[in-house]
């Protein structure tokens, strides 16, 4: 046949039996043993423009299941076109329709027939040479498009925000309030930027009032053009838009971040590419080191296990956040690492804020809470942090902690799992 299959089963016996009966049909065979290393090995074989023309995956795996491994690949649009068969024991109950929606195209009991096997195999594969990815860049990283100043004082948004940019070929700068924005902006001999991206809501000052301080200063000014300023924010009420202009933004993007839609804004705004400022040096910077804890997670008390679970009511959307983090699975493991510690001191701000009868800093724990939850899709979290920076009341309140501790019950168990299952953990 000539072409390239990824086999995943956590069974030893089972992923070495379907292995040798693919080669024995001539595919060139890739098998792992996990659902993360899985995703990982479809991504890089995209880059190197070899991508998998067909993935056998197992059903139940600990970690990834084989429908979280589909979900997320369907997320993806360079990893959505892979053929994917589906595995598990003959004696399991499998909804069907759930298998066909995690994007797989047909379900076999183990141990399979080589005749099913060999017909589902053919259907699946029938015209499936894949090409190499056009978004692939084997040739080297993105060009440089400019540079950014990323306004935004959490470090799990600033770990998403920064991944993203970089990977499209910006170089970021990072700070935590508007203050230091607006130090940033107007320092002289600073570095130039060709955009802002504006958290609205952060300490010290917020965008609002770091975007009309800067204002103020670039109209003062004698050299220079109008530098773009990006908001970035989790409300999505009518008249926000509006406010953000009125403050002298130029553009507008919500949280959780939607990359085609942010870079469009970004683009739109920025001047031609060919007169933007040279490349800024590269900066170490790690948000996630802020977070005391968020290296690799502790043990999580429950053991992860297979869910089926509709993706509607998951707690955290696991294939949503590997799609927009580029299937990175370590960074995904610390970011929810670092989410998991960042929850609990959160509450407890909340409830101390509620006895002094602050509302103000009530509202603020839970709008920094939703636009988090939010680029994780922790959607019942986000729900209940909306609604607790609403209403802050005692009975907000203890529905939004309620929430968090399960939110970070489940980040702190797929931590543990996308780290266990990284190639530096599994060669330690």
């Amino acid at each position: 046949m000539g072409k390239r299959a990824l086999t995943v089963d956590d069974h030893p016996a089972s992923l070495r039996a379907i292995t040798e009966q693919l080669e024995a049909w001539g595919f060139s065979v890739t098998p792992v043993d996990n659902g993360a290393e899985a995703l990982e090995a479809m991504r890089e074989a995209e880059g190197r423009g070899t991508p998998f023309d067909l993935a056998v995956v197992d059903l139940m795996m600990p970690g990834l299941s084989g429908l979280e491994v589909g979900r997320a690949a369907a997320a993806d649009r360079r990893l959505r076109r892979i053929p994917l068969l589906m595995l598990t024991a003959a004696d399991r109950d499998v909804d069907a329709a759930e298998v066909r929606a995690a994007g797989f195209e047909a379900c076999l009991g183990k141990p399979a027939r080589p005749s099913a096997l060999f017909d589902a195999v053919m259907r699946a594969t029938r015209g499936s040479a894949a090409e190499p990815a056009r978004e692939a860049t084997a040739d080297g990283p993105a060009r440089h498009r400019g540079n950014v100043l990323l306004a935004e004082d959490n470090p799990v948004n600033q770990a998403v925000a920064c991944e993203l940019l970089r990977d499209a070929g910006y170089r970021v700068r990072v700070v935590g309030d508007g203050l230091l924005a607006v130090e940033a902006l107007t320092r002289p001999g600073g570095h130039g930027f060709d955009v802002v991206l504006m958290d609205c809501q952060m300490p010290e000052l917020d965008g609002f009032g770091a975007t009309r301080r800067f204002r103020d200063h670039e109209a003062a000014r004698t050299c220079g053009g109008r530098v773009p300023i990006v908001a970035l924010t989790a409300n999505a009420v009518r008249g926000d838009r509006e406010r953000c202009l009125e403050a002298g933004m130029d553009g507008y993007a919500s949280k959780p971040i939607d990359c085609d839609a942010l870079f469009r804004e970004m683009e739109s705004l920025m001047r031609p590419l060919a007169e933007r400022n040279p490349p800024m040096p590269e900066r170490e910077e790690d948000p996630l080191a802020k977070v005391a804890g968020a290296g690799r997670p502790e043990a999580a008390a429950t053991p992860a296990v297979d869910r089926r679970v509709d993706p509607a009511e998951e707690v955290i959307d696991l294939p949503a956040v590997l799609a927009r983090c580029g299937g990175k699975a370590p960074l995904v493991s610390r970011l929810l690492g670092a989410f998991a510690v960042q929850l609990p001191e959160q509450v407890g701000a909340a409830r101390v804020h509620l006895a002094e009868g602050d509302d103000g800093a009530l509202r603020r724990v839970a709008h920094a809470v939703k636009g988090t939850a939010a680029n994780l899709s922790a959607v019942p979290l986000a729900e209940a942090a909306a609604c607790l920076e609403s209403a802050p009341n005692a009975e907000a309140v203890e529905a939004f902690a309620l929430e968090a501790r399960t939110a970070a019950d489940r980040a702190s168990e797929l931590a543990e799992a996308l780290a266990d299952a990284s190639p530096a953990a599994r060669a330690a």
